[in-house]
């Protein structure tokens, strides 16, 4: 979902930009953008956004798809400095619905950002409260009804991993979220 509104603004950008013209008039620039041009600027945005993060390597697309179902091919990385945490998102390109996600909320990031919580222990303690534990994953990790999903706390590092489209009711859809969780964990630096 992210993708597709980077790529609808980066379109419409393009659209505006062509507008503004870069001569004298405005309104001829304007009649020589072409739907080729908008393609082309569609798909350079769709190749920038396939952008990747050492941590977002961690999970590939086939495990991924085996979590969630479908053929993950995609990946978005929402990496703002501003933010508590580093967001890894996984679409399916055959199914917008089918996505995963995998954020990572480390206690560097949270002190860079002057978050209300000084360290990622402080993070999971709260967010992880009412959940279901998990054992042997990580120093703790619990399944969550909000935010929904299973958080997986590891050193310095929490885990969230999440998917519309996953019944988390489902014992084996758990299974496969926390195979996964494992495989992530043991690759972390």
């Amino acid at each position: 979902m992210i993708t597709l509104h980077r790529l609808t603004f980066v379109a419409l950008s393009c659209l505006a930009l062509t507008a503004c013209g870069t001569g004298d008039d405005a309104t001829t620039a304007a009649t020589t953008a072409s739907p080729a041009d908008v393609a082309t600027a569609v798909a350079a945005a769709a190749e920038a956004s396939i952008a990747t993060h050492p941590l977002c390597e961690l999970a590939s697309f086939d495990e991924v798809s085996a979590v969630v179902g479908g053929h993950i091919d995609q990946r978005d990385v929402i990496d703002e400095a501003s933010l508590h945490s580093l967001d890894c998102i996984y679409l399916d390109s055959h199914d917008f619905y089918n996505g995963f996600a995998l954020k990572f909320v480390t206690s560097e990031r949270l002190q860079k950002t002057d978050s209300r919580w000084s360290s990622a222990r402080d993070y999971y303690d709260e967010w992880s409260r009412g959940g279901t534990a998990v054992a042997d994953l990580g120093d703790a990790a619990m399944w969550v009804d909000l935010p929904a999903g299973l958080l997986v706390l590891r050193g310095d590092t929490v885990l969230h991993l999440s998917a519309d489209k996953a019944d988390l009711t489902n014992a084996e859809v758990h299974a496969r979220f926390e195979a996964l969780a494992r495989s992530v964990v043991s690759r972390l630096p």
